[in-house]
């Protein structure tokens, strides 16, 4: 064997036998010929599937056509046990789904979308990727600009998606893009699957040495609130952030400036307030907030930047007879945030560079309204609220 597919929510005789032998044929019939050539015929009759042959023939690639091997990785991505009642809310009233028992296990599942709907794989996908613990970049709206966002058009969405893929070709990165827009909440989540540069890897092939080109994938993550006019994403090279910004700005909202320079987040009241700007005895579901470090720039000739970092900030400074240091720019703060009725603290970054990583994105809503009422984001992004 050559090398071996990681598969590995499907590639166990166990995990075959969970699936519908209805479901399972269907998929391998179409590689009948290949299945033959193994010494293992894909038989008619449901009782007559050799799992233990078929779980070995799926874990080797040797001479498994490329369709059939991206198959494979994709009904295993689906699969995973953790995206089982993700798919379950997403499937909903589909006609097909009304065969769905209560002994469904994820690798059935998987199967069934797959072989019924494959376009789904992408809704599931960005679902996924939406709610899964990310570090944003956050680039507010200028001025008084009308914020509402209006669902594109099918036309304006192929507009935009030509706009970014022509900076992807100059940047060689290929005419790869694609975008896929949910409605959650106050937000709009861009999804965008694009290209990386072209990679070399070295491969062995019917036991020689030689290389496989190919063009990594990448997403980039964007929600646009309305409600306070701001952008988000995930994205960190300058090149790509201007892009989206200028694209967003001019296909959504017919400005190509749309997104300023404005600085979100303010960082004065650790100085100007000290252990008070950690008060939260408004917000009930917070039990106590502490400073965990800042970082101070100080701009002089070798760029010196200084950390602060305790268990508890203005604890350790205090015991010192220390305060926060008056000189330098405070550029970043990091947070913990003990929630009632949770057994560990949160951990919240925030920076003047307008970045902001939250470990549990399901808290990000709470902690910016704490970060509002304390004043660390600037009384221009408050919105309407």
């Amino acid at each position: 064997m050559s090398t071996t597919l990681k598969i590995r929510h499907i590639s166990k005789p166990g995990d075959l036998r969970k699936i519908a032998p209805a479901n399972l044929l269907a998929f391998l019939n179409p590689e009948k010929d290949f299945f033959e050539s193994k010494n293992c015929p894909v038989p008619d009759d449901p009782l007559k599937i050799n799992y233990d042959r078929i779980s070995e023939i799926l874990g080797d690639p040797e001479g498994m056509s490329e369709n059939f091997q991206k198959a494979l990785f994709e009904i295993n991505e689906l699969a995973n046990p953790d995206l089982f009642d993700l798919i379950l809310d997403i499937v909903g009233q589909k006609p097909w789904a009304a065969e769905l028992g209560q002994d469904t296990a994820p690798a059935d599942l998987a199967f069934l979308v797959y072989l019924n709907d494959r376009e789904l794989t992408d809704e599931i996908h960005a679902q996924d990727y939406i709610t899964k613990p990310k570090s944003f970049q956050y680039f507010l709206s200028n001025g008084e600009a009308d914020r509402t966002f209006r669902m594109p058009t099918d036309d304006v969405l192929a507009q935009f998606t030509a706009a970014l893929n022509a900076t992807f070709v100059q940047r060689k990165r290929g005419d790869t893009a694609k975008v896929i827009l949910r409605e959650q909440g106050d937000s709009v989540f861009f999804l965008v699957r694009r290209g990386e540069p072209f990679s070399r890897q070295a491969a062995i092939e019917d036991g020689k040495s030689t290389s496989v080109f190919f063009r990594p994938e990448k997403y980039d993550l964007l929600a646009y609130n309305s409600k306070v006019g701001e952008l988000r994403m995930t994205a960190r090279s300058k090149w790509i952030q201007r892009l989206y910004l200028e694209c967003i700005g001019e296909f959504m909202f017919h400005d190509r400036d749309f997104f300023g320079p404005v600085s979100r987040f303010d960082l004065s009241p650790i100085r100007a307030l000290g252990k008070d700007a950690l008060q939260c005895s408004d917000f009930p579901q917070i039990e106590n907030v502490t400073l965990r470090e800042i970082q101070i720039y100080h701009g002089n000739a070798l760029g010196q930047i200084e950390i602060r970092k305790a268990n508890d900030l203005f604890a350790s400074l205090e015991a010192l007879d220390e305060g926060i240091p008056e000189d330098g720019e405070l550029r970043r703060a990091s947070f913990l945030i003990k929630l009632k009725d949770v057994s560990r603290a949160r951990l919240l970054k925030i920076g003047t560079d307008n970045k902001e990583e939250v470990k549990n994105d399901q808290d990000r809503n709470l902690f910016d309204r704490w970060l509002r009422a304390r004043g660390f984001i600037h009384e221009d992004s408050l919105g309407d609220d």
